[in-house]
C-alpha cells in the first residue's frame, strides 16, 4: 500500500464514523419526534374529551382512596375525571384510562378545566385537610348545585367543610373503626351489610331512585307499584322531597313525585326497572 492510499484510511473511518452517527441521530430525532406528536396528540384528544363529557364526576387525589373510588366508578360505567398534582398519579390515572388533570386541586382554571361547573359531582379524596377546605370552597363558588363529597382527617375539618358548602364529610378513621368495631358485635348484620354492598358475590346492589311527575311510579302505593314481584326488587326505604326518610315502608305507603326510593337487587334488575320508568339512576 502506497503512502497516498495509506492517507486515505483516515479520512475513509471518519467519514464512515460521521454517517453512522448522522444515522443514529437522525433515529434518536425522529423517535423523539414520534413521542412529542403522541405527546401532542393525547393531549389534544384529552382536551377534546373533557370539553364534551357532561354529568360526570371529578375526583380530587389519585392516591389509595381515590383510587379505589375510581374503581367503583368505573363498575357503575360513571364518566369521571382525576386531578392530582403529583407526575405519577397522574400517569397512572392516565394508564388505567382515566381523563387525568395535573394540577393544583384548589384552583379555579384547574376546577374548570375538569369541567366543574357541568359535573354532577365532586369526590375530594386528598388527606390535606386545608387543601380540601380550599377545594370545597372553589368547586361551591364555581357550581352551587355540584354534590361534593369530601374527606376530612380531622374531626374539627367537618365543621369547616360543610360550613364552605360541602354536602358529605367522611372521616376515614372514624369510618373504619366503627365498621371493624361491627364486625365485632354483629358479625351477622355486618356480613349482610358486606354482601350487599360490596361483595359481588351474589350481584346485590343497593341503589337510590328518584321519582319524577312523569314517573309511571308517582302516585302508586308500594303495593300498587308490584316493584317486588315484577323486578325482584327491594324498597328498603323511601326519602321525601325534605330528605326525611322512611325506613321499611308498609305496601299502602304512596310514593310522591320528588322522593327517593332506595333499592336493593341486582344491577340488571335495577337498570330495567330505570329502563321501564324512563329514568337513569
Amino acid at each position: 500500500m502506497s503512502i497516498s492510499e495509506i492517507g486515505l484510511v483516515p479520512i475513509l473511518l471518519t467519514i464512515i464514523l460521521c454517517v453512522a452517527i448522522a444515522s443514529v441521530a437522525g433515529s434518536l430525532t425522529a423517535l423523539l419526534a414520534q413521542g412529542a406528536i403522541r405527546k401532542y396528540l393525547g393531549r389534544t384528544r384529552m382536551e377534546h374529551e373533557l370539553k364534551k363529557i357532561r354529568n360526570h364526576c371529578i375526583i380530587c387525589g389519585y392516591g389509595r382512596m381515590g383510587r379505589t373510588i375510581a374503581r367503583q366508578f368505573e363498575q357503575q360505567q360513571l364518566p369521571l375525571v382525576i386531578v392530582d398534582p403529583n407526575d405519577a398519579a397522574i400517569a397512572s390515572a392516565r394508564e388505567q384510562g382515566h381523563l387525568a388533570i395535573h394540577g393544583d386541586m384548589g384552583a379555579e382554571n384547574v376546577l374548570r378545566e375538569a369541567g366543574a361547573d357541568r359535573a354532577k359531582a365532586l369526590v375530594i379524596a386528598s388527606a390535606n385537610d386545608a387543601l380540601n377546605l380550599m377545594v370545597a370552597l372553589t368547586a361551591r363558588t364555581i357550581n352551587k348545585s355540584l354534590l361534593i363529597v369530601a374527606r376530612a382527617e380531622g374531626p374539627e375539618t367537618e365543621k369547616k367543610l360543610r360550613m364552605v358548602g360541602t354536602d358529605k364529610v367522611i372521616t376515614p378513621h372514624f369510618m373504619g373503626a366503627l365498621r371493624i368495631a361491627q364486625a365485632v358485635m354483629r358479625p351477622a348484620a355486618f356480613n349482610f351489610v358486606e354482601t350487599s354492598t360490596l361483595s359481588t358475590q351474589f350481584g346485590l346492589t343497593i341503589d337510590e331512585f328518584p321519582i319524577g311527575p312523569e314517573s309511571p311510579l308517582a302516585g302508586k302505593s308500594i303495593l300498587q307499584s308490584n316493584i317486588k314481584n315484577t323486578h325482584n326488587i327491594i324498597i328498603l326505604a323511601i326519602t321525601d322531597h325534605k330528605g326525611e326518610m322512611n325506613f321499611n315502608p308498609p305496601a299502602g305507603t304512596v310514593i310522591k313525585s320528588g322522593a327517593k326510593l332506595i333499592l336493593m337487587g341486582d344491577r340488571q334488575s335495577i337498570d330495567r326497572l330505570a329502563e321501564f320508568t324512563g329514568i337513569k339512576t
